[in-house]
């Protein structure tokens, strides 16, 4: 299963100022990978990489990744690129920040 989550700010890198919703993500991301599925993290800050089952896109070069102008702009064209490449099963969403990325579809709508 390709399961693509939203996550803001990063969680690729250590949680020094993580808290418990992006503690349990990083949890999440790491035990779908053991368990053999495919994981896209879009997210707002932090490295960018694509290490065998995990993709992490970093669409957002601020210092704390919270959904702004730039991240409600790329974070749909990232997800459609990658939905293009191959198909996401499955959406989640840490914390609210996947309500940024639908509002950007009812404007355009």
């Amino acid at each position: 299963m390709h399961i693509c989550f939203f996550s803001v700010p990063g969680i690729s890198k250590s949680l020094t100022h993580a808290g418990g919703v992006q503690t349990h993500t990083k949890n999440l991301v790491s035990i779908l990978i053991e368990t053999g599925h495919e994981v896209s993290l879009i997210t707002g800050a932090g490295e960018t990489m694509n290490a065998g089952k995990l993709s992490v896109i970093s669409v957002n070069s601020s210092d704390n990744g919270w959904p702004n102008k730039l991240w409600i702009e790329r974070a749909p064209k990232v997800f459609l690129d990658i939905n293009n490449k191959k198909r996401i099963d499955c959406i989640i969403s840490q914390g609210g920040a996947v309500l940024k990325f639908i509002n950007f579809f009812k404007i355009k709508a």
